[in-house]
C-alpha cells in the first residue's frame, strides 16, 4: 500500500486501476452524453498518478486537489511544471468552482479495530488515516464534486464502505449509467460513472 518513495500517502492500488478502467469505459459515453470536455478535477488526489493519466493520455486540463501536505508533494511530482495541471491545497474540493468532470477515491474503509485505528492515527500526523477512513469526508467529496462537475463524476468505492456513493450521487441529480465491480478479498470493490441530467 505504501513505499518508501510516499510514505505518508496511499500508495495506487486495485481501486486505482478500476477507476482508472471505468475512466477508460465511461469517457466515450460521457463524452457522447455531454458533447465536449476539456477539464477534470481529480478530487483526493494522493500520488497524483490519476491526475497523471487524465493529462497525459486525455489531454484535459487538471487540477489536483487534495488536504494533505504529502499529497500535494506527491502530485507535485507526477504532474511536473505542466501548464495545463493546477495543483489545489483544499479540503474534499470544497473549493472547486465549475470543471466539466469530476473523479475521486475516497477514504471508503469503514473504521476498524481501535488497537489498529491507533496504531495508523499516528502515522504521519494522522494524514494516513484520513486517506483511508473518513466518511465525512467521503459524503463532502461526492457533494462537492456533484456541485463542480458540469457533465458527470467517476468514483470508486467498497461494499463495505460506511457511505452508499451511490445514493449520494443520486441525490445531487446525478444518474449512474455504468458499474464495474471487481472482488477483492472479503469485499467487492466498484467504480461507477455517473451523469448530470441523464435520461431517466
Amino acid at each position: 500500500m505504501r513505499d518508501a518513495g510516499h510514505s505518508c500517502v496511499y500508495e495506487p492500488a486495485e481501486d486505482t486501476w478500476l477507476l482508472m478502467e471505468a475512466l477508460h469505459h465511461g469517457y466515450p459515453v460521457m463524452l457522447d452524453w455531454c458533447g465536449s470536455i476539456s477539464s477534470v478535477a481529480d478530487i483526493g488526489s494522493g500520488t497524483g498518478v490519476i491526475a497523471a493519466h487524465l493529462l497525459s493520455n486525455l489531454g484535459l486540463k487538471t487540477v489536483a486537489v487534495d488536504v494533505s501536505p504529502y499529497a500535494i508533494e506527491a502530485s507535485e511530482e507526477a504532474l511536473g511544471q505542466r501548464p495545463e495541471a493546477l495543483i489545489v491545497y483544499c479540503n474534499a474540493g470544497s473549493c472547486l468552482r465549475r470543471v466539466d468532470l469530476a473523479v475521486f477515491n475516497p477514504p471508503y474503509l469503514p473504521e476498524g479495530d481501535p488497537e489498529e485505528e491507533a496504531l495508523v492515527a499516528g502515522l504521519c500526523e494522522g494524514w494516513f488515516r484520513l486517506a483511508l477512513t473518513s466518511p465525512e469526508a467521503m459524503r463532502e467529496m461526492c457533494i462537492n464534486a456533484s456541485r463542480a462537475a458540469r457533465c458527470g463524476v467517476v468514483a470508486v468505492y467498497s461494499t463495505i464502505s460506511p457511505v452508499d456513493l451511490e445514493e449520494c450521487l443520486r441525490r445531487q441529480g446525478l444518474r449512474i449509467v455504468l458499474g464495474i465491480e471487481e472482488p477483492f478479498f472479503f469485499e467487492r470493490l466498484k467504480a461507477i460513472v455517473a451523469i448530470r441530467g441523464a435520461w431517466s
